[in-house]
């Protein structure tokens, strides 16, 4: 919004009320938000609905500005509002912001894969009807395996892992950990670090591999890790048409984990709309 006119919206969910998500949305609520509960099949539509209702606010010569939160949102939300925000009729500077939690333990079970797919249809970039090879481009967290299971399902016969590299040292060498299997079968090559505070140069980075690879592979961007990886990941493929983005889903998709903000924030400024 202009700085004299505001909307707040908070889109909670419809089955996960569990953890601090009552307090939150109390909190919310007095601040002044509307909050809006929704299934993820429906979250969407209630973006646009959002949207709608920002521009309904007809700001005159001003900018419509939005600062969005993708801390607590799922791979698949990230995908329908980035998607959403494409659907724009006037031009938005979207503020998007990541809160770095502090440590948790990573979880001690293997949690088995149950489904491989698109994020959603449209980051669908990524065809193999040349017979082109697979290029895996890989975010690492604490998914216990999984990265392996990706691959070896997408039929990767090259591949390189982005290893997150944050404010919280343990979380960084926890991941570590949690992959060692990958990690030592890895080229020291082809592992690359990021800074999850430094989300522009990671998509500057993916967006450089992208377009040296895509001649000769077919590109799948699978974004495990922190959610800023997903951001970026879904930005490059926005932007580049070049590369697929993959959701890996588990037997346990409803496992929740209680995360408090250890105070820093990753931030990243993009324009949506007619202009773009």
């Amino acid at each position: 919004c202009s700085k004299s006119t505001r909307y707040n919206a908070a889109i909670g969910y419809t089955n996960e009320k569990r953890l601090a998500y009552r307090s939150s949305q109390r909190f919310l609520r007095n601040e002044g938000f509307e909050i809006i509960e929704v299934f993820d099949d429906q979250f969407y539509d209630a973006i646009l609905t959002v949207l709608k209702k920002m521009t309904e606010l007809r700001i005159v010569g001003g900018s419509y500005r939005l600062l969005i939160d993708i801390s607590v949102l799922n791979r698949r939300r990230i995908a329908l509002l980035t998607e959403a925000l494409l659907k724009s009729v006037v031009t938005l500077e979207v503020h998007f912001r990541y809160s770095i939690a502090k440590y948790n333990e990573p979880p001690e079970e293997f949690v088995p894969t149950a489904k491989i797919s698109l994020i959603t249809s449209y980051y669908s970039g990524w065809t193999n009807t040349r017979g082109q090879s697979v290029f895996a481009m890989m975010g690492l967290g604490y998914e216990k395996e999984l990265a392996l299971d990706c691959l070896d399902y997408i039929k990767a016969s090259k591949y390189v892992v982005f290893m997150p590299e944050g404010p919280v040292a343990e979380y960084n060498d926890a991941v570590i950990r949690q992959n060692d299997t990958l990690l030592d079968d890895t080229h020291e090559s082809n592992i690359l670090s990021y800074d999850v505070m430094r989300p522009m140069k990671l998509i500057e980075d993916m967006t450089s591999l992208c377009k040296t690879l895509v001649h000769d592979n077919s590109i799948a961007i699978v974004p495990f890790g922190p959610k800023v990886f997903t951001l970026a990941s879904l930005l490059v493929v926005r932007d580049t048409k070049i590369a697929s983005v993959l959701r890996m889903s588990t037997a346990d998709e409803t496992a929740t984990i209680a995360r408090i903000a250890a105070g820093p924030i990753s931030g990243l400024n993009v324009l949506y709309g007619p202009i773009v």
